[in-house]
């Protein structure tokens, strides 16, 4: 049997995010379904072939948090739909109003616009967590089993794959798809280019 790849596609054009109540958010492509709970949590990422739920139990990712310039990571507290957008709030006040493109093949998320985004050091998408553990691309953020694949990608050179290691705005190496006990996880970030940074080098 075929592998059948999926992509939740990542592009950011800006940082803002609000967020909001209790009813899930549903996204379909031909081939996978992605469920977003009340506060951003990934509840499903379902098969919709093999009919298949490859979002791991009790271990929640999201589909975005935000790293604070004192460098705490701050989970959604709300998301909801208003006008073709999802309205994330977090803790201080800080919102992102996020663009979401249905597309047969590939979903595509955008930020649009950012409330308060000088206390916004970076918008960290993800983990994504799956359950899917037996072939993990590290670098090219692919993970895959016998039947099925997610994978992320970032489109534009705002957002780098991986997570956010260091103050610098840098991965650290190898982290787009990253092994877990659980199976794997998914990761990008874009940095606030509006902040100054120090790089070593």
């Amino acid at each position: 049997m075929g592998t059948r790849i999926t992509t939740i596609g990542v592009l950011l054009a800006g940082l803002g995010l609000t967020v909001a109540a209790r009813a899930q958010e549903v996204f379909k492509t031909a081939e996978l379904e992605m469920a977003l709970g009340a506060r951003g949590e990934i509840v499903r990422l379902l098969d919709l072939k093999g009919r298949r739920d490859y979002a791991p139990p009790r271990r929640t990712g999201f589909l975005l948090r935000v790293r604070s310039v004192d460098g705490s990571q701050l989970l959604p507290l709300s998301v909801q739909e208003a006008g073709g957008r999802l309205i994330f709030a977090f803790d201080g006040g800080i919102g992102l109003q996020v663009r979401a493109a249905r597309k047969p093949d590939y979903l595509r998320f955008e930020v649009v616009r950012a409330v308060h985004p000088e206390k916004i050091d970076a918008v960290l998408w993800g983990p994504i967590n799956t359950t899917i553990g037996e072939t993990i691309g590290e670098v090219v953020g692919v993970v895959r089993n016998a039947d099925f694949a997610i994978g992320i990608q970032t489109l534009n050179a705002k957002t780098c794959g991986g997570r956010l290691e260091n103050d610098e705005g840098t991965t650290g190496g190898r982290t787009t798809a990253t092994p877990e006990a659980f199976g794997s996880s998914l990761h990008a970030f874009c940095v606030n280019q509006a902040r100054d940074r120090v790089m070593t080098v």
